[in-house]
């Protein structure tokens, strides 16, 4: 049932949609969509008393719509709460503010950056929160820093040089000799296991393979390649295979499938969430971008894998890629064994009698229907 109709609401832009947000209840979400698609600007006010409500989650999706429907005053209280303790609600506040504010914040989103704090914010906040707060902006509303403030954030703390990696222009990269110079330089930290970083060479090596600047592949393949990488999952690891899958192709593919099969089976015990489980998880989920028949065997064992992250990773692979006639039988047993209801009727549906005369159908043509590549 419509969410409107669900909760007796007949006007596009109801005070209701407010309350259910403040309930912070199941259709909080569809009630923020509702008042961001149709511009609610009545509501500005009642949705900016939010940000003074008692649950994170709620502050956060007021701040959030706000970005579509406040009013001058909200784009105020959004410029004084990016100095809130709550590094989420900050982010968010700033990108909302940015979006409403235009061309006046965007003069701040660079000083933020480079200084801190020119805010005034007198709560004990870090500096490096908010300046990575406004990068994270900066990206989500179309601002472009001058190349001589790249240069510099570059050149700084390392977690801000690594939030800008994540989102350097491809042109500034290959065109500026100096951020260029920069960009490899952390790349080449990556390959010193030695070294204990902040995950800034990681993201330079995402961003030379995102550019398809030459050598990145070969550089992130040899890191990956390390014995002491496949024993552990951190929040390193997790950029390596991002930046992995940023270069596409088969070698690619091949390597993060090596990765996945590598892995010791998940014990029992160890929570869904945990960063063991999510291994998999994260690998399949690149592989699936950039990943074609080359990564059956990874898929497969994806398939048979207990843990939810593997089944899915490798069941949404298979659908993206068309490879469901080469999995079938993996495909009837995840139907019968899995413990997800969710996974288990879309397994369900890539087995179904229509699906069985497609796969017939190709197994009588010339060839085999070559599988969607990425």
């Amino acid at each position: 049932m419509y969410v409107g109709a669900k909760h007796g609401i007949t006007e596009p832009c109801s005070p209701k949609w407010v309350t259910l947000i403040s309930d912070d209840g199941e259709d909080s979400g569809d009630a923020c969509a509702a008042l961001s698609i149709r511009h609610c600007t009545e509501r500005s006010d009642d949705v900016l008393a939010l940000l003074e409500h008692p649950h994170a989650e709620v502050r956060l999706m007021a701040a959030r719509v706000l970005g579509s429907i406040g009013n001058d005053r909200a784009a105020q209280v959004l410029k004084q709460t990016v100095c809130d303790e709550d590094d989420t609600l900050a982010s968010e506040a700033m990108t909302s503010w940015s979006r409403l504010s235009a061309d006046d914040c965007k003069s701040y989103l660079a000083q933020i950056a480079l200084r801190g704090n020119p805010l005034g914010c007198t709560a004990d906040l870090s500096r490096n929160r908010l300046r990575r707060s406004a990068i994270y902006a900066a990206k989500r509303v179309g601002f472009s820093f001058e190349l001589r403030d790249v240069r510099e954030l570059l050149g700084g703390e390392l977690s801000i040089a690594r939030e800008l990696l994540k989102t350097v222009d491809c042109g500034e990269v290959t065109a500026d000799v100096e951020i260029r110079e920069r960009v490899m330089a952390f790349a080449e930290e990556a390959l010193d296991s030695t070294k204990s970083h902040s995950g800034a060479p990681y993201a330079a090596l995402e961003a030379l393979a995102r550019c398809r600047v030459s050598a990145a592949e070969d550089r992130l393949l040899a890191v990956l390649a390390r014995s002491e990488i496949s024993r552990r999952w951190d929040e390193d690891t997790q950029e390596l295979v991002e930046a992995i899958g940023a270069c596409g192709g088969d070698r690619a593919a091949l390597a993060l499938a090596r990765l996945v099969l590598a892995h010791p089976p998940i014990p029992e015990d160890v929570p869904s969430g945990d960063g063991i489980a999510s291994r998999g998880q994260a690998a399949l989920r690149a592989i699936e971008a950039i990943g074609g028949i080359a990564s059956l065997p990874v898929f497969r064992e994806g398939l048979r894998d207990p843990s939810f992250g593997s089944q899915a990773g490798a069941l949404y692979a298979v659908e993206r890629l068309n490879l469901k006639c080469h999995v079938q039988p993996e495909l009837d047993l995840l139907v019968k064994t899995s413990e997800f209801n969710s996974l288990r009727e879309r397994a369900r549906n890539l087995t179904s009698l229509e699906s069985l005369r497609e796969c017939a159908k190709e197994r009588l043509e010339e060839g085999p229907k070559k599988p969607t590549s990425r």
